[in-house]
This record gives C-alpha cells, structure tokens and sequence, in this order.
C-alpha cells in the first residue's frame, strides 16, 4: 500500500467538511443527550519510521520495480524505514501510520473531561534480492505476517548458518515495559530458555518440538513488536507466553526456528516436500 499526500479539490473539500460539520453536530447532540462521547474523526496523516520520519510525512513506493531497483535505491530512499537486520539478501521497513482516531468525552460543564487518541497501524515492508543485489520479491504485510513473510524468505533465500555451538541470547521486554533487556531468551540447539527479570518464578526452558506455531501482533509502536509463543506444554510462564522484540532479534529467532522448528512458523513449503527433522536440525524432504 503507497501512501500519498494529494491535495483535495475544492468541491471534494466542501463535501468532506460538509460531512465533518453534520458529524459534529450529531456528536454535539449525543453530548447533551447522554453527557459522554465515544467517536472516530479522521486526523492529518502522520508516519513514524523505525528509524525515523519520512520526508514531508509521506511513504513513496513508486521507485521500487522487480527486476530493476538496486539494493543502494532500497537503502536510500527508506532509511527512514531501516529496520536494520543487515542482511545482503532481504530489506526490512518498518513504519506505522495514522489518518484517524477518536475522541471522548464524559460529563458536561465545567466538570466534563476528555480527550483524543490516534489509530496506528504498523506497516512491514520485505524486500528481497538476488544475486545481484536486484529486487526480486516485494511484500507489505501487516504485524500479524511477519513471521511466515520471514520463514518464506529463508526458503527462498537460504540464511546463513546460525552459530548454536553455545546459546545465543536475544534482548526482548515485557509489554508494559520501557527497558529492552529485561527479558533474555536463549537460543540452544534443544532448548529454548526465557528468563524473566520480573520475577524468576516464571522462567522456564523448552524443546523446540513444543512449540506449535509462533506468532506476532501489533504494539503501536514502530520499534518493537510483540511475539507469543503458543506451547504444547504448559510452563512457569503458561502456554502461550509473549514478550516484545525489536525486528533484527525477532529476525534472529525466526532463523534459529527456520533451522529446528521451521513447521512452527507457517510458512508454504514447496510442492511435494516437507519438513522433516534428523539430529536437531530441519531440512526439506522430497519424501511426501
């Protein structure tokens, strides 16, 4: 989806604050009915890039063409968007956007209080490259299908080889928290550990045959997304534990996946293969 400042024309502009003005006076009418107020009014568009704003507040698609745009264009025209995974093969843009929201009130007079709130929606754009460093796949895809956008990536372009000789440790947080780090996820060959600074009662480790599928929803925020792993075992933490990633370690947990776990992940295999696992490690099957 491109987003794009146009200017209105003069009569689409009449109708449209004709249409703002009736809006408001019903609203006007629900406030002294009833004394509070919930509605959605549209807002000036605003974006939030993972590494900053675009320039005029606007994301401009149009130069991005399979076959033709240069991974350089890529980097250049989105650093705003930079997810910053650095990988030769795959671009990851991240940015959130807001045209509406809503207002409330409750009371009337000199009692009443109010306030308005902003609808953000989280944009995730995969750029992928050949060889050559030429585009050749493109996909925008909205927080819940980051983790199959990810898992087909890598069948497409195979990652390199994780390094699991010794546990690689991830930064993650809780939802309501403002520190990275306070939790710490493990990554091991057969097993994965998720420590909690909050209280050490709800640590716990399991093998990654327990996890049935991993997946993502919004926060809100053009940074962090937030990530549940759904278990067939119920631990310390429960079976459906979540914690919040910034995109280059929620990167690095899809490929530790990819490599042990891939049938958590979602992504489409190729027809007539599957996954099959020998010695801790995935690989595709020709067998059906």
């Amino acid at each position: 989806m491109v987003l794009n400042a146009h200017r209105l024309p003069t009569k689409a502009t009449r109708r449209t604050n004709s249409h703002l003005l009736s809006a408001a006076c019903i609203v006007a009418v629900v406030v002294v009915a009833t004394g509070c107020l919930v509605a959605p009014v549209p807002m000036t568009k605003r974006v939030r890039g993972y590494s900053g704003p675009p320039a005029n507040n606007t994301v401009d698609l149009k130069f991005l063409r399979v076959g033709e745009t240069k991974r350089e264009d890529v980097l250049q025209n989105l650093h705003w968007a930079d997810s910053q995974i650095k990988d030769q093969r795959l671009f990851w843009g991240r940015w959130i956007s807001s045209g509406s929201g809503i207002v409330w009130g409750v009371g009337a007079g000199t009692s009443g209080t109010g306030g308005a709130e902003r609808h953000w929606v989280a944009h995730n754009l995969f750029v992928e490259f050949d060889d050559r460093g030429i585009a050749s796949q493109v996909h925008e895809v909205l927080d819940e299908g980051i983790v199959p956008q990810l898992a087909e990536a890598f069948v497409r372009n195979e990652p390199g080889d994780l390094d699991l000789s010794s546990p690689v440790e991830l930064k993650a947080k809780h939802r309501k928290s403002h520190e990275e780090g306070d939790v710490a996820v493990l990554l091991a060959l057969d097993a994965i550990r998720v420590e909690n600074s909050y209280g050490r009662k709800r640590d716990f480790h399991v093998s990654p045959e327990k996890i049935q599928q991993v997946t993502t929803t919004g926060t809100g925020d053009p940074v962090f997304t937030q990530v549940h792993l759904h278990l067939s075992e119920r631990t310390p933490a429960g079976s459906d534990p979540s914690f919040d990633m910034r995109p280059a370690a929620l990167f690095l947990f899809v490929e530790y996946l990819h490599k042990v776990r891939p049938s958590g992940l979602g992504a489409r295999s190729p027809d007539g293969k599957r996954w099959v696992t020998r010695n801790g490690l995935a690989r595709w099957s020709s067998l059906r």
